[in-house]
């Protein structure tokens, strides 16, 4: 659908269910709350993109709101709670009072160039099984040095450095480090300055 306005129900099974499963197809879509009910999305672009999609058992918004420093940008929509999801088979969703009502169902973050950062809760609590791997960097290609620092510094605060940003032999500024929350970054900047 391009440039349509549908009822948040309408669209529970095609977004709340890729949205469960670390997936969501849309890529530019505003979202505006009503109360006790389902985000009205407004859907404007649906073209193809990467994006990256992280999962967390249970710090989610600390870490978004985290990256939401860092880089300096508001959320693409409201962050989804698993408290607004429909409840009933297949839905996902908890009733109101549930302990894991409030965590996060959905989050969107624009970072760099356009790149979209999403990420869920994952508990165990709700049939999850979440395992941290080491297979997924996210690679930042910033446009001078200057900002290469900056984003490298405040992601590596509490986590661990495997090379700080230096000149590599294939011409780029170079460096990565895992952060607090154990998630890979790689920097390569092709700017002299």
């Amino acid at each position: 659908m391009k440039g349509g306005k549908r009822d948040g129900a309408d669209l529970a099974p095609q977004i709340l269910a890729p949205a469960l499963s670390g997936y969501v197809g849309l890529t530019r879509w505003s979202c505006e709350l009503e109360s006790n009910s389902l985000p009205q999305l407004l859907i404007t672009t649906t073209m193809a993109s990467v994006s990256t999609y992280l999962n967390f058992a249970r710090e989610t918004e600390a870490a978004f709101l985290f990256y939401q420093q860092v880089f300096g940008t508001d959320f693409a929509a409201p962050i989804m709670r698993f408290k607004n999801a429909p409840t009933g088979d297949g839905c996902g969703g908890n009733p109101p009072g549930s302990a894991d009502g409030e965590l996060v169902m959905h989050v969107c973050l624009p970072i760099l160039g356009g790149h979209l950062l999403m990420g869920s809760d994952t508990p165990e609590s709700m049939g999850f099984k979440h395992h941290p791997g080491n297979n997924v960097s996210l690679n930042l290609q910033p446009d001078t040095r200057s900002e290469t620092d900056r984003l490298f510094a405040a992601l590596a605060e509490g986590g661990n450095v495997q090379m700080n940003p230096q000149e590599m032999f294939w011409g780029d500024y170079f460096g990565n480090l895992t952060d607090k929350f154990g998630v890979q970054w790689m920097f390569n900047c092709a700017s002299k300055v």
